[in-house]
């Protein structure tokens, strides 16, 4: 990790758009707004200054239950901020989900059929609250730093392209 310009970003939005996936268009738009505000974005504190979390996108629960209306599975991003100069903090927002986080998973599993959750981390997460879930999630991907096509390799091991278990060389 570090403060890394990359040239570009392939998010997991664009991924799924480009690959033709069906996707929500209304929470795609949404997203995209909310991810251009850049208060809502890992570029405030400068070098090792992030903060660990970003405030969630807000959804209400008559959203979330009607986009559950016209899709069978709802995809939940968790993402942190750390790195190179910034260690991971063993509290809420670092090692531990966030309350809006836990309200956004909480109500999404309430109304989709099948949740999927995507940990786009370099550290590690306590992931002891899938218990309270059990049975409500049917996977998690742990995406870690997938680098400027990671909205690719998340949808092509999402969609079955390829098989997500990780191998050195």
């Amino acid at each position: 990790g570090g403060n890394v310009i990359a040239p570009y970003l392939t998010s997991l939005i664009d991924a799924i758009e480009r690959e033709g996936y069906a996707h929500n268009c209304l929470l795609a738009e949404m997203y995209r707004d909310w991810t251009s505000d850049l208060r809502h974005t890992a570029t405030k504190g400068g070098w090792g200054r992030w903060p660990q979390s970003l405030p969630e996108m807000e959804l209400t629960e008559r959203m979330i239950k009607a986009s559950a209306s016209t899709s069978e599975v709802a995809i939940v991003t968790i993402g942190r901020n750390a790195g190179e100069d910034q260690d991971h903090a063993l509290g809420v927002g670092g090692y531990y989900l966030t309350d809006d986080e836990l309200e956004l998973i909480t109500n999404v599993t309430s109304a989709f059929k099948q949740t999927v959750i995507v940990n786009a981390y370099s550290n590690i997460i306590d992931l002891s609250w899938l218990e309270r879930f059990r049975g409500r999630i049917g996977a998690v991907l742990l995406a870690n730093q997938g680098g400027m096509e990671a909205g690719f390799g998340v949808t092509d091991v999402l969609w079955g392209k390829v098989s997500p278990s990780g191998r050195l060389t």
